[in-house]
């Protein structure tokens, strides 16, 4: 990948419907938006995808499941992560885990938005996706409805 080529970055909550009164993705939206709001960040276009992260239909399977732990959380020094390698693979069988995505910000910015949410306890952290791995790409881009947004 070179520095110029669009970076995605997926920011994951898990989900608790009893705090956000069954309404969690209009709620888990303000949280990031807000955060984005405070970045500093001006005339920036983006790119976002947001949803639930959808795996039930591998619930069932182990191998499927473990193929699936090995895509999202590989070793790959080239991309950044911030998710928590014993938190996220347990949420991610077991709860409702929503995603907002989001293509166009710097580093800096994802740091901050990293930094930020962490005060929310129902962020989980952050993946950089790789559009080469068929498991990011049908999850992140494939799976979650993408819109257009200009902050």
């Amino acid at each position: 990948m070179l520095d110029t080529d669009p970076i995605i970055v997926a920011f994951h909550f898990q989900v608790d419907e009893a705090q956000h009164r069954g309404n969690y993705a209009h709620a888990l939206q303000d949280i990031f938006f807000g955060c984005l709001s405070g970045a500093k960040s001006r005339d920036v276009h983006l790119q976002i995808w947001t949803g639930d992260l959808l795996v039930s239909e591998h619930l069932a399977n182990e191998a499927a499941r473990e193929n699936i732990l090995r895509s999202l959380l590989g070793y790959d020094p080239r991309r950044w992560r911030t998710l928590n390698g014993d938190e996220f693979p347990h949420a991610l069988f077991s709860a409702t885990i929503y995603v907002v995505a989001a293509e166009g910000l710097i580093r800096s910015v994802e740091e901050y938005l990293d930094h930020q949410l962490r005060r929310d306890s129902s962020y989980l952290g952050c993946l950089e996706i790789d559009p080469a791995n068929h498991v990011h790409w049908v999850l992140y881009t494939q799976k979650l409805p993408g819109q257009d947004h200009l902050t």
